[in-house]
């Protein structure tokens, strides 16, 4: 709940400060190029201090990160932004590697679909209204009031963990840290697809209608559009093959990026972010069970912190790139580029080979 009412506005309210678009986008690739590198460290770290108890760890540093953000301005240095940016990639990495090793060892073959969709469904049906009522909240309160009920939200979120069984069985070693090159593949391309749908896109509606509320409605529409699909496609994953859902949603995903390219109205948005909702469903579901019957037959830590690593390169190398572009172009033809990019990207899936 945390995340889905402030996580979408982080780098987007760095650019209503006043800091550049490329100063705000860099600001991401940072965090995501540190979960990426800190995910090792934390492969060390959980498994002698706890999966459950990593996750833990991480909500004070999530606090910390959302305070610091809560008093950057114009004039703050941006070795300081930088390293908060930096800060929030070490906390997410903490955060990430334990919850998927912890679901994956707890994953069983048979209903795996279903429990990835289970996994999923739940975050998404909760967060569905959170962005709009984030967006609210930042607008009329503003952003020092959004973080704090966020911090509290966070702290409140750990006690559970703190009550439960722990695990520390797992030992991480760097030769298993590896995934099957097209798994691999796969993950560039749904971490650079991910990027594009979840800050480029909403970057594009801020920059369009300069309100936050406007964002926080196409998120709205978007979760809504995944949480009624997403169980949907976590059985129909343990009957279909999932190679064919993928592929599926590859088209049609592709679909709506080339709708968005030529229908930029306000209701138009608001459709587009129902059915990408719907439709990455189909590619993400399938994506991670596949991963997760792969993690448990060779090395589950090392599984996850390969996966993190191929998602950095896809993010970062496609942000770095679209940054490079800004000083180019317009921003009309910047967001034009953006939008087939991720129509190619989507497209390659099709290129995925089969189970």
């Amino acid at each position: 709940i945390a995340f889905s009412l402030i996580g979408v506005f982080v780098p987007i309210y760095l650019f209503s400060l006043g800091f550049t678009l490329e100063t705000a986008l860099l600001f991401m690739a940072v965090q995501w190029g540190s979960l990426g590198l800190f995910s090792l460290l934390s492969a060390e770290i959980g498994p002698r201090v706890g999966l459950k108890r990593t996750i833990v760890i991480s909500t004070p540093l999530y606090v910390v990160y959302f305070l610091t953000i809560a008093v950057v301005n114009m004039y703050t240095p941006l070795l300081l932004i930088f390293s908060i940016s930096i800060l929030g990639g070490f906390t997410q990495s903490l955060y990430w590697t334990s919850l998927h090793s912890e679901f994956v060892k707890n994953s069983h073959k048979i209903h795996e679909g279903r429990e990835v969709g289970n996994l999923m469904s739940f975050p998404a049906f909760v967060g569905i209204f959170t962005p709009l009522i984030g967006s609210f909240i930042l607008k009329f309160l503003g952003y020092e009031m959004l973080s704090l009920i966020v911090v509290l939200i966070t702290l409140l979120s750990g006690v559970p963990l703190l009550l439960k069984k722990d695990y520390k069985g797992f030992n991480f070693q760097i030769e298993r840290f590896r995934l099957k090159k097209d798994l691999a593949k796969s993950w560039v391309l749904w971490g650079a697809a991910d990027m594009l749908e979840s800050l480029i896109w909403p970057f594009f509606i801020f920059i369009a209608v300069k309100d936050f509320i406007f964002i926080g409605a196409a998120s709205m529409f978007s979760g809504i559009g995944t949480a009624l699909f997403i169980m949907i496609v976590g059985r129909l994953s343990e009957k279909t093959n999932k190679s064919k859902l993928i592929k599926t949603g590859a088209v049609l995903f592709a679909l709506v990026w080339i709708g968005r390219i030529f229908f930029q109205d306000i209701f138009s948005v608001m459709i587009f972010s129902f059915l990408a909702g719907m439709f990455f469903t189909l590619i993400n579901v399938p994506l991670y069970i596949d991963f997760c019957n792969f993690s448990k037959k060779h090395h589950i830590l090392g599984s996850v912190i390969s996966r993190e690593m191929w998602l950095t390169v896809g993010r970062v190398v496609t942000l770095v790139f679209i940054i490079l572009l800004i000083p180019l172009i317009t921003l009309s033809s910047l967001f034009t580029i953006a939008f087939i990019l991720s129509a190619i990207l989507s497209l390659l899936f099709l290129f995925r080979r089969k189970e």
